[in-house]
C-alpha cells in the first residue's frame, strides 16, 4: 500500500528526516538487486543517464504514459546545447495517480504551444502548490469540485519540502509563476470542456503579481574597458565569444548555434555573419561585422577543428562531452577574474551584451 508514496514520505515513515539514507543504500548493488526483485524500479545511474547525441523520437502514447518524461523524445528540434537535466520530467511527486495522470494529459497538450525546454520550468512552479494540495486532500483527483477557499493554503504557502527534505522558501516571484501556470493550465480545461476542469475560475489577477522583470542594463564603459584588459586570462572560448557578441550583439542561444561557415564576405570584401533566429525560428538577416570578429570566428575554427560533431551540425562552440563549454561559463570566469585581480566591478553577463 506504500507503493504510491513518494520517496520522502517512506523515509519519514522509516524515521528518517530525508530520503539521503535512501540514495546512499541505492549505491549497494546488492540493495539494488533486491527492491528490483520486489518489482520497484531503482532510479537509473549517472553513466545509463547521459546521452552525448540527438535522443530518437518515440510514440508520444508510450512517451506520457510514463512517470518519468524526456520532451526530446518529442521533438526534432530541441536546444542542443542545455543539460539533458534541463528536459527530465519526474511526475513522482504527485502521489494520487488518477491526478498525476491528468497534470501529464495536459503536459502532452500543451506540446502543441509550449517549447522543449519550458516543460520543466512550468512542473517546477507548479510542484509546490501540487504537493501542498495532495497534503490536504490525498484523495482529490479532479479540479472540478475545487473552489477558492480549498486552494488558498496551497497557494499562499510560505514554504515547500523538497525531495531532500530540505525546507525552501515560496518567494513572491516563484508565487506569481505558480499562479500563472495554475491559470493558464485551468483556463485550458475549461475552455476544451473538459470534466476534471474547476467550474469557476480560481486564480484571480493579484495573484500573478511578483517580482518585476528588469530588462538588462548596458555594460558600464568602466567594466568593458577592464575586460579588454584582462580578455588574455580567458579560456580561448570565452575569448572568441566575447570578441563575436561586443559587435553583433546576438542572444546567447544564438551565439552558441552559430556555426563553422557562419562567415561570408560580401560584394565589397566585408564580412559579414550568418546566423539562425531560434526565438523566430528562421535564417537572420546577415549582420556586417568588424575584422576582428572575422579573426575571432578563424580562431575558433581552429580550436574545433578536432572536436566531434556530435549533432552533425558543425557548431562553431562545441565542445567535447556536449555543446555548451563545461569547464566555466562565461559568466563564471570573468566573476573569478574579479576575485582573482579585484578588477570588473560590475555584473556582466551574455544578455548585457545586447544592449
Amino acid at each position: 500500500m506504500n507503493r504510491s508514496l513518494s520517496v520522502v514520505e517512506l523515509s519519514r515513515r522509516a524515521g528518517y528526516a530525508g530520503p539521503r539514507q535512501w540514495f546512499k543504500a541505492l549505491e549497494d548493488e546488492s540493495f539494488r538487486a533486491e527492491i528490483e526483485s520486489l518489482g520497484v524500479r531503482p532510479p537509473r545511474r549517472s553513466d545509463e543517464i547521459f546521452v552525448p547525441g540527438p535522443v530518437a523520437l518515440e510514440d508520444p502514447d508510450i512517451v506520457w504514459s510514463r512517470d518519468r518524461v524526456d520532451p526530446r523524445r518529442l521533438y526534432t528540434d530541441y536546444p542542443k546545447h542545455m543539460n539533458q537535466s534541463q528536459f527530465k520530467l519526474v511526475f513522482t511527486f504527485i502521489v494520487n495517480p488518477r491526478l498525476r495522470d491528468l497534470i501529464k494529459r495536459y503536459s502532452s497538450r500543451a506540446r502543441s504551444f509550449w517549447q522543449p525546454s519550458t516543460f520543466r520550468p512550468y512542473l517546477k512552479h507548479a510542484k509546490p502548490f501540487l504537493i501542498r494540495l495532495g497534503e490536504l486532500y490525498s484523495d482529490l483527483d479532479s479540479f472540478a469540485a475545487l473552489t477558492r477557499e480549498m486552494i488558498e493554503p496551497a497557494l499562499n504557502h510560505t514554504y515547500w519540502i523538497d525531495q531532500t527534505g530540505a525546507q525552501q522558501p515560496i518567494t513572491g516571484y516563484r508565487r506569481a509563476k505558480m499562479a500563472s501556470f495554475l491559470d493558464g493550465m485551468f483556463t485550458y480545461m475549461r475552455l476544451h470542456d473538459w470534466p476534471e476542469a474547476p467550474v469557476r475560475p480560481l486564480i484571480f489577477p493579484e495573484d500573478k503579481f511578483g517580482r518585476r522583470v528588469r530588462r538588462p542594463r548596458p555594460i558600464p564603459e568602466s567594466v568593458l574597458a577592464q575586460l579588454d584588459a584582462n580578455l588574455h586570462l580567458l579560456h580561448p572560448y570565452a575569448r572568441n565569444l566575447v570578441e563575436i557578441l561586443r559587435v553583433v550583439g546576438l542572444r546567447g542561444q544564438d551565439a552558441l548555434h552559430l556555426r563553422e561557415d557562419c562567415l561570408e564576405w560580401d560584394a565589397a570584401g566585408d564580412p559579414r555573419l550568418r546566423w539562425y533566429n531560434h526565438k523566430l525560428k528562421r535564417e537572420g538577416r546577415p549582420l556586417p561585422v568588424t575584422n576582428e570578429v572575422a579573426k575571432a570566428v578563424e580562431k575558433q575554427r581552429k580550436l574545433v577543428k578536432d572536436i566531434p560533431d556530435h549533432y552533425g551540425a558543425r557548431y562553431l562552440f562545441r565542445t567535447v562531452a556536449r555543446f555548451k563549454e563545461r569547464v566555466r561559463t562565461l559568466e563564471e570566469q570573468v566573476r573569478s577574474l574579479k576575485e582573482e585581480n579585484e578588477l570588473l566591478y560590475g555584473k556582466l553577463t551574455i544578455g548585457r551584451m545586447r544592449t
